[in-house]
């Protein structure tokens, strides 16, 4: 028997009926209301018809603030990246170091600098199949 391969689309097809409209099943779709859109429920491993948490936290060390995230390992068809942005308007990239790893995900931590305000948030975007 050949296994059904990763992706968002077979997650999508696995966890509503084939008759799902797409306000649903769209990436961005947050049917269950947990505010976690269906693309991070499926990069995070969640359940997508249960309110679930965030796999991301904000912690505050020495007076140095850091956000901690979850990428997964095993997917080939989403990004999962940290942005910083000073006003909510105006997102960059942040700087993400590698802090552990397990069989699903790398744990990945950026910090701001010191005296710098930086509102994080993940960014989760799709890789188009090659």
């Amino acid at each position: 028997m050949r296994e059904v391969p990763v992706s968002y689309g077979n997650w999508t097809w696995k966890n509503y009926s084939s008759g799902a409209v797409p306000d649903i099943v769209a990436a961005t779709a947050d049917p269950d209301h947990d505010g976690i859109a269906n693309l991070a429920e499926y990069a995070w491993l969640l359940r997508a018809n249960a309110s679930d948490t965030m796999r991301a936290e904000i912690q505050e060390e020495g007076g140095v603030m850091s956000f901690t995230f979850k990428r997964p390992r095993n997917l080939t068809d989403v990004n999962v990246s940290a942005e910083c942005s000073p006003d909510l308007k105006t997102w960059s990239p942040a700087s993400s170091v590698l802090v552990g790893s397990d069989a699903d995900f790398d744990t990945l931590r950026s910090t701001a600098t010191a005296g710098a305000r930086c509102f994080w948030r993940v960014r989760f975007a799709s890789i188009p199949a090659p």
